[in-house]
């Protein structure tokens, strides 16, 4: 897999994917960027609820529980700055299946 990002401004980037779809990503006015698109962490969290929501809806059709809706709630939370640049999270992942 490979992914290409290209500086647009400050902390401002797009960036794609083999698959081909180009996505804009910036950061808060405070940490130089214009606040004009997704957040990096943000990118993160969807990342992994969308790739961890693909696996259960997965793994239930092959059991042939057929979900019509699957909502997932990520919360990610600061638990502390160990050092300068290094943070520790806690996540909570909520599920909720309609069958």
């Amino acid at each position: 897999m490979k992914a290409i990002i290209k500086q647009i401004k400050g902390c401002s980037f797009i960036g794609k994917a083999e698959s081909n779809h180009w996505i804009a990503i910036d950061t808060p006015k405070e940490t130089c960027g214009s606040d004009a698109a997704i957040h990096p962490m943000e990118m993160v969290l969807l990342a992994l609820g969308s790739c961890t929501g693909a696996d259960v809806v997965y793994i239930l059709e092959k059991k042939e529980f057929h979900s019509k809706v699957l909502r997932l709630i990520l919360m990610l939370n600061e638990l502390r700055v160990t050092q300068r640049f290094i943070k520790k999270y806690i996540l909570n992942m909520f599920f909720m299946v309609n069958m």
